[in-house]
């Protein structure tokens, strides 16, 4: 498991000191298969895994030791940690770390292992509560999390990087053009067909045409809020 980024130990390192513990003279043994599931959680179960979850149910007799770069790129959490090292025990199967030197067939190592792991899930919450920390200070602020702008919205960028949401003077007069025209006896198709013949380009081809983009083709609004077709 690894989230990729600059500072993130590349996956052919990871491999490559895998190979090198497990073909190397202390161990003399030979890798019958890898899994790699990059860009996914730490806090997803290794059972459910895509690259991992099948050498615990479909291939479980493949293989007797499962060896990692570090623990942590087999779970940030104690919990899942403590059932796939249950689950290990049961089925006579050992867990390795190899850059850290944990071998969990010993004593010694299934205590330092644990102790990891631990860490490893408080790193996690660490993490997810900053997440949630800039995620309410942004909104705090006003500034726009994420996403594409919503109908009658442009973008302006503040000067810490942000971004606030802006009315876009053209569409929140028609928005509400078309919001009069709903409440009274206009249709939704009525109202489409008059703003495809008035050349009103739909809202996303408005925010290509402002971003210096080719309109996406015929107008061919559906609803007064369809996208071009």
């Amino acid at each position: 498991m690894s989230i990729l980024k600059d500072d993130t130990t590349s996956p052919e390192k990871q491999r490559h000191a895998v190979e090198h513990w497990a073909t190397g003279p202390a161990v003399d043994g030979r890798v019958v298969g890898w899994a790699e599931d990059l860009d996914v959680s730490g806090a997803m179960h290794p059972f459910k895994r895509p690259g991992l979850g099948p050498w615990f149910s479909e291939r479980a007799d493949d293989w007797d030791v499962l060896a990692v770069w570090k623990l942590d790129r087999l779970s940030r959490k104690a919990g899942h940690f403590a059932e796939v090292f249950e689950w290990c025990q049961k089925n006579g199967k050992a867990i390795v770390s190899v850059t850290e030197g944990i071998d969990m067939s010993t004593p010694m190592g299934k205590m330092f292992a644990q102790i990891i792991a631990a860490f490893a899930e408080g790193e996690l919450d660490t993490i997810r509560a900053r997440a949630l920390s800039g995620s309410a200070a942004r909104k705090a602020k006003g500034v726009w999390i994420g996403g594409v702008e919503p109908y009658g919205y442009h973008f302006d960028r503040q000067e810490d990087g942000g971004k606030k949401l802006v009315q876009d003077e053209t569409y929140a007069e028609l928005f509400r053009e078309i919001t009069t025209r709903l409440r009274g006896d206009w249709t939704a198709y009525k109202i489409a067909h008059d703003l495809n013949k008035r050349g009103v380009p739909t809202w996303r081809d408005h925010l290509r045409i402002t971003k210096g983009k080719s309109r996406g083709g015929f107008l061919g609004r559906r609803t007064p809020f369809g996208p071009s077709s």
